[in-house]
């Protein structure tokens, strides 16, 4: 058994839509290490195998704001 957790998402602009191929980074606040992945065909994304801590989620698309989220707290199989 591993102690590591997951982050997921959506992918949405202002109007609801959703942002195939997005960029996403997550990075671990502590550690400075990122993992970057892309959204898929329906706006979702998953980053997993994560050590516990906290994370920032930064979105980016060309032609969209960058939007970014910090302070994500990830515990052990969230």
């Amino acid at each position: 058994q591993t102690a590591t957790g997951t982050i997921t998402g959506h992918v949405k602009d202002a109007t609801g839509a959703v942002v195939p191929g997005a960029k996403v980074t997550v990075e671990n606040q502590q550690t400075g290490v990122k993992q970057t992945t892309q959204a898929n065909s329906q706006g979702d994304f998953l980053q997993s195998y994560l050590i516990p801590g906290e994370y920032k989620v930064t979105v980016q698309m060309t032609g969209f704001d960058q939007h970014v989220t910090s302070n994500i707290r990830l515990s052990v199989q969230q």
